[in-house]
């Protein structure tokens, strides 16, 4: 039997919004052990269901034959749901049942930004639903290592996706802005073009700013934002129609990471 073509997707970007706060969960906890490489492995399977489900979901709604894209399709989702499966049922059994509660809210952010994309196309609600799932793997990883979810699972989820919220904030912004071909742009050009990004970060500083008054996050975890809002503020000063997506893919790339260093180092100290 020949293997089929591999199908992952192709917003690099998801990868990072994926395996950054993985990467933060586990950091975080400071442990890496046999549950967290098992908890790997189901965000991971997941993550790789995410296309050829979607596929098989499309051709099924729109009741179209079987095809050689279709049979790829099942294949790979048969390979990495045994993955997670199995995964998933060691964790289980391991002391970690709530893994099933995090498979099970993964599975209906998908379901949302399925939905929403397929009959309202892609808009910056189903980026923020997909974000909002795909960031799941911060506390679940951070469950795994101590099996209890805090406030400090919590707060790494929400923060998370506050990040990650940020970078599609952004991005819709130069979307909007390269579809006026208007240069240069005018003063009052670039704030209304970029009056949601603005919003969004002041609403996300006074949230992580409230959470750490209250002690559900880590006091300076504000500090972990300073890089994305300085770069999307500088960003929205220089608006222009002209957008280098490849630059501006690098560039958020960078900034994840450079979140994943910094929340790591300030939850840790």
């Amino acid at each position: 039997m020949r293997i089929p073509r591999l199908m992952v997707t192709r917003e690099h970007g998801s990868w990072a919004v994926v395996f950054v706060p993985l990467v933060v969960g586990i950091g975080v906890a400071g442990r890496f052990d046999t549950s967290e490489l098992l908890l790997v492995c189901v965000v991971a399977s997941g993550f790789m269901m995410y296309v050829p489900l979607q596929t098989i979901l499309r051709h099924r709604l729109a009741r179209q034959p079987s095809d050689g894209r279709q049979r790829a399709a099942r294949f790979w989702v048969s390979v990495f749901g045994a993955i997670g499966f199995v995964s998933s049922l060691v964790l289980v059994l391991a002391g970690f049942p709530l893994v099933l509660l995090f498979a099970l809210l993964a599975a209906i952010f998908f379901g949302g930004n399925f939905l929403l994309v397929r009959y309202f196309q892609k808009t910056l609600t189903s980026d923020l639903i997909a974000v909002a799932g795909l960031t799941l793997g911060a506390p679940a990883a951070y469950y795994a290592a101590g099996a209890r979810i805090d406030e400090m699972a919590v707060s790494l989820w929400i923060l998370n996706v506050l990040f990650f919220g940020s970078g599609i904030f952004y991005v819709h912004m130069k979307m909007h802005a390269s579809g006026l071909k208007k240069q240069p742009m005018s003063l009052s050009d670039k704030f209304l073009v970029g009056r949601m990004n603005i919003f969004y970060h002041l609403i996300l500083v006074i949230i992580v700013v409230g959470l750490s008054a209250v002690h559900l996050t880590p006091q300076l975890a504000i500090l972990a934002f300073v890089p994305v809002i300085a770069h999307t503020m500088l960003g929205t000063a220089r608006l222009s129609s002209r957008v280098r997506y490849k630059s501006l893919g690098f560039a958020l790339l960078a900034q994840s990471l450079l979140f994943c260093a910094l929340l790591i180092f300030i939850a840790r100290h």
